[in-house]
């Protein structure tokens, strides 16, 4: 961490503006900015009232302490849970605070030591007593160069707001998420819900199930080419079948339910599992929207799907049939043939 982003640290957690800080130090608030954005830095005349003013030594401002080990930061969580099992919870917090200050680069440090104090105050009956600081501490980090630790400190001041009922601070910590973020997602439905915005919230939710089938069912269709091009069909199968499971739990109908098995019959080259495969699709094409008219998604608002293009799909699938590519192994099976020639 570099002396600007220091002096932003503690400039926040004194709940002083850059104003404030510029006219107790006889200097302009741009140049505060300038400092804390790494454009400059202050005069060597200057670090020392700084340090005083923002309540921290030399050695904190100009971040002699250097960055934590692995082994270091494992070796500090640990004192931590040592120290809060076996002595007063004031003892553990003093020290837990003291390495805080200390090493005021390691934001991950900073993250889990303030997470344990918590967790300790809330059995203790003393989170009360501690929550300033606590909001401070993950306040300060939602600056982290560390996305997962800015992400991490935006959702325990989310939660936190959500308790208190701030409903409107719990919406901007969202802001501090991605935006395609599943967790900011599922986040924001439940701020719907606590406000009250009940259609709100459960859209929200059916849009995160609607969008996780799509994640999920990608990843199964890769899972069985994986399998199939090792030929392990036993693997394969296991696939499909959870598959199959999927595509029925979140209501996305049997097209969806037989189209991945097709692959797995046409690698063995079955023919009566293929030709099962492909009339239960070719029969089920309508069945490509039924997630429109599914009740788990009945608060989602779906585009109206021209029967054309159901029929459209239909033709397509039959074509492919016909032409035989990759079905080769069916070309002397009656009863493929019989059906192929009803079409």
């Amino acid at each position: 961490m570099q002396i600007g982003s220091v002096i932003r640290k503690y400039r926040k957690e004194k709940g002083m503006t850059q104003e404030e800080m510029a006219r107790r130090l006889g200097v302009t608030a741009p140049a505060v900015n300038k400092w804390e954005n790494g454009n400059t830095t202050p005069d060597i005349a200057l670090l020392a009232p700084i340090a005083r003013l923002l309540g921290v030594s030399l050695d904190t401002l100009l971040n002699f302490q250097g960055d934590l080990s692995d082994q270091q930061l494992r070796s500090l969580i640990r004192q931590a849970e040592s120290l809060l099992a076996s002595q007063p919870y004031e003892t553990a917090f003093a020290w837990a605070k003291a390495q805080m200050t200390q090493y005021p680069q390691c934001d991950t440090l900073i993250y889990s030591l303030t997470t344990m104090l918590r967790a300790s105050s809330m059995k203790q009956g003393k989170q009360e007593q501690y929550d300033d600081f606590f909001e401070r501490s993950y306040a300060g980090l939602l600056n982290s160069g560390e996305a997962s630790v800015k992400t991490a400190a935006a959702q325990a001041l989310y939660y936190s707001a959500i308790e208190k009922k701030q409903y409107e601070k719990a919406q901007q910590y969202l802001d501090f998420f991605a935006p395609q973020d599943p967790e900011r997602k599922k986040n924001q439905a439940f701020l719907y819900q606590k406000m009250g915005r009940t259609q709100d919230a459960l859209r929200a939710y059916e849009q995160l199930l609607f969008d996780s089938y799509q994640t999920l069912d990608g990843v199964f269709q890769h899972l069985v080419a994986a399998a199939l091009e090792q030929e392990d069909f036993e693997k394969a199968r296991y696939y499909v079948q959870k598959h199959q499971q999927l595509a029925r739990l979140f209501e996305m109908g049997d097209y969806r339910v037989y189209a991945c098995e097709l692959e797995l019959m046409q690698a063995q080259k079955d023919p009566a599992g293929t030709l099962r495969c492909a009339r239960d699709m070719v029969d089920a094409v309508d069945t490509l929207g039924a997630f429109c008219s599914a009740p788990l998604y009945a608060h989602m608002a779906f585009r109206p799907v021209d029967r054309q293009y159901y029929e459209k799909i239909r033709q397509e699938l039959i074509l492919a049939f016909k032409s035989g590519e990759g079905l080769e192994y069916l070309q002397s099976d009656d009863q493929w043939q019989q059906w192929i020639c009803r079409l």
